[in-house]
């Protein structure tokens, strides 16, 4: 009776080890296909190995859409981002710029380099990577230890804040914040320091996203 019951013991033990081995290897593995979701009032589809939130993988019904893709090849990275370097990922938040519009104190992203940045701005600016202008933010603003990063003449086309080195700031692990508005679609795009180098590519590759996820199948599913 005793090595019956220490058998039996045994296949479960067995059983539970590979129900936990199945569970890892979903949990690692890199979605396939695309999902429809229902930003506010956008519909968008994505491919579901980019989606950040495996939970949210299936598609429906967000107020807003985390997404992370793999730095340059923009590719979806969920399954396996964990083990790869900041400087080769990509973090972008996909929202309805209508509902945005629909508060009083909203600015368009393009604008907020004068409308919004320019009185926390020191004077001094420097030549930046890429051709960008830096401007760094003065102490005791809403911004202080981070840098802006212009592109000049137009700074319409390119502006990103990112934190000095060493800062403790409201920019969390050192990413730079690229924030664009297409359409009635707005994206807020998080990235290494070292990729402002290659923002021309960067704002590209970004707005072909913005492409990608508004394009309706034409059968109308993902």
């Amino acid at each position: 009776m005793l090595r019956l019951l220490l058998y039996g013991m045994m296949i479960g033990l067995v059983a539970i080890g590979g129900m936990f081995a199945r569970r890892i290897y979903m949990e690692t593995a890199r979605p396939a296909g695309t999902a429809q979701f229902f930003v506010g009032g956008l519909t968008l589809t994505v491919e579901r190995a980019m989606v950040r939130n495996s939970d949210l993988s299936g598609g429906g019904a967000v107020n807003r859409l985390d997404l992370v893709l793999k730095w340059p090849e923009m590719s979806g990275a969920a399954g396996n981002f964990g083990v790869l370097e900041p400087r080769a990922m990509l973090f972008v938040t996909l929202e309805d710029a209508t509902m945005l519009r629909q508060n009083r104190d909203d600015i368009d992203p393009a604008e907020r380099p004068v409308e919004l940045y320019a009185r926390f701005l020191e004077a001094a600016a420097e030549p930046g990577p890429g051709g960008l202008l830096r401007r760094p933010f003065r102490d005791a603003t809403p911004y202080a230890g981070e840098a802006l990063y212009l592109s000049v003449p137009d700074e319409r086309q390119f502006s990103a804040r990112c934190p000095e080195p060493g800062a403790i700031g409201p920019l969390a692990g050192d990413l730079c914040l690229w924030q664009t508005r297409i359409g009635n679609l707005e994206l807020h795009s998080r990235f290494s320091r070292e990729v402002l180098a290659d923002w021309p590519v960067l704002a590209a590759a970004v707005r072909r996203l913005a492409a990608q996820v508004m394009h309706r199948p034409a059968s109308g599913r993902p």
